[in-house]
């Protein structure tokens, strides 16, 4: 096939690949939303993002070129305008983030999950109001695309499509960087799982599960309710009709067990992802890490119920329990557990009792774990993880634990995450909300409960309390009346 004379030969070609490459993936506010897409796990609203900011790159670098002399002019004044309409875009995610819950990794926690066609005009929007990419676009116009200009468009159709899908390359790295933090989190918290299994029932705070770590964004508020009976103090459940609440990996100081109502999700844990349908049963031990999230943008119903562990270890007479699977699919199981479920609402204590009990033996769903959980990690995050459970309302700084253990503070964050895969900050959160549920559903005042679990004020555990669990602490205080 001949190409046109005016169509660029392939050094140009190359040379304007690897121009727009540079441009499409080297830091910007475009790619730090991409990234921030990335990390909810949405992968079809960053998709669309993606495509929104990579549609209107190729649209500036189209405009530029058929427009070059008039823009060329005017661009000075736009560029002001659109470097200050950014400016003021950008300090409003600051602001948002400022507002955000404290100690939380990663963003846009506790807030509803963007549809999916604002994602793509938000994508539109940001690269429209970028100045960088203005400014890439008129450099690239300028030196491939104006010298061939007076013979033909073969050029700027050429850098237009170019730019298209550098621009996909670019910011979809970005996406896809934001979207392994979550998996990277799991292979790590699986290597640290038996360090972090919980400590007998009457603890403080490790004696109850951590909440949602991260809850990240739903669409509309759905319905959460969780139900204890004064007869099974050691057992709780919890039930969500209709959810499309997102969470990152967190885990829990329970036994848990998960039924799939309606609606489907996707099991993350150290030997997933696993597709959850209804029916499905999911079991979790202690300290493992993990989330259960709707496909985006469905939603689904589920129940989960939460063992305390030093009440299941003295019944079964063992120091731990390890599931030898945490997914199963099970007309059996399904049934047991639903069973369950209505006892402890019920409050039959003995047959609730009875029922779990001869539901682990007989299905052979577990097997005992010799001895105490062996001790992971560095020394010096040994130390911290016994003080942070020892003491979760007091505040000691990175800092503080770090020289504690003799290391820096870069290096013991280093050494935490990979032991523990998250930070120190957001342990500690984890266990001050885990503190904080233990007395509010003993009917401690949600100001005292704050205060005792070391939150600044109760307007902050309130925050983070409906962040982690996607209900309010005085709704959680409240369960549903038998």
């Amino acid at each position: 096939m001949n190409l046109p004379s005016t169509f660029p030969l392939l050094p140009t070609l190359l040379a304007m690949a690897s121009f727009a490459l540079v441009g499409a993936i080297t830091p910007g506010p475009v790619n730090v939303l991409a990234l921030r897409h990335g990390s909810q796990g949405l992968r079809l609203a960053a998709l669309l993002y993606v495509l929104g900011a990579s549609l209107s790159y190729a649209l500036i670098v189209a405009g530029m070129g058929l427009f070059a002399s008039q823009l060329t002019q005017a661009l000075p004044r736009w560029a002001g305008a659109a470097q200050a309409l950014c400016a003021a875009y950008l300090l409003w995610l600051a602001w948002k983030l400022a507002r955000a819950p404290i100690d939380h990794p990663g963003p846009a926690a506790g807030h509803h999950a963007p549809a999916l066609w604002p994602s793509f005009v938000q994508g539109v929007a940001i690269q429209t109001l970028n100045p960088k990419a203005w400014l890439f676009a008129l450099s690239a116009v300028g030196v491939f695309a104006l010298p061939a200009s007076a013979s033909g468009s073969g050029a700027l159709l050429a850098l237009c499509a170019i730019s298209l899908l550098a621009c996909l390359v670019g910011v979809g790295c970005w996406a896809v960087l934001g979207g392994a933090g979550p998996r990277a989190h799991a292979v790590a918290a699986h290597a640290a799982a038996p360090a972090m299994a919980a400590p007998r029932a009457g603890g403080a705070a490790g004696g109850q599960r951590a909440g949602h770590a991260g809850m990240m964004v739903p669409m509309t508020a759905p319905v959460h309710q969780f139900h204890r009976h004064p007869a099974l103090p050691w057992a709780e459940l919890r039930t969500s009709r209709q959810s499309p609440h997102c969470y990152r990996l967190h885990m829990h100081a329970e036994y848990s067990f998960g039924l799939v109502d309606a609606g489907t999700a996707q099991f993350q844990h150290p030997q997933g992802p696993q597709a959850l349908a209804p029916g499905d049963v999911v079991l979790i031990e202690p300290g493992i890490w993990h989330a259960c999230n709707p496909a985006q943008p469905t939603r689904w119903s589920y129940r989960m119920l939460y063992v305390q562990a030093g009440w299941l270890h003295d019944q079964l007479g063992v120091d731990g329990l390890q599931f030898v699977q945490r997914h199963l699919r099970s007309a059996t199981s399904t049934a047991t557990l639903q069973r369950l479920c209505q006892a402890l609402v019920a409050g039959d204590a003995v047959s609730w009792t009875a029922q779990l009990l001869q539901w682990l033996h007989a299905d052979q769903l577990c097997h005992a774990r010799p001895g105490p959980a062996p001790a992971m990690g560095e020394p010096a995050v040994q130390q911290a993880l016994q003080c942070l459970h020892q003491h979760p309302d007091a505040a000691p700084s990175v800092q503080d634990l770090a020289a504690a253990g003799g290391m820096s503070p870069s290096r013991f964050i280093r050494h935490f995450k990979a032991a523990t895969g998250v930070t120190p900050g957001a342990y500690r959160l984890n266990l001050r909300l885990n503190g904080a549920r233990h007395l509010l559903a003993q009917g401690v005042a949600l100001a005292d409960a704050a205060h005792a679990m070391g939150f600044a004020d109760q307007a902050q555990l309130q925050r983070s309390f409906k962040a982690h669990h996607a209900l309010t602490p005085g709704r959680y205080a409240q369960p549903q009346a038998h």
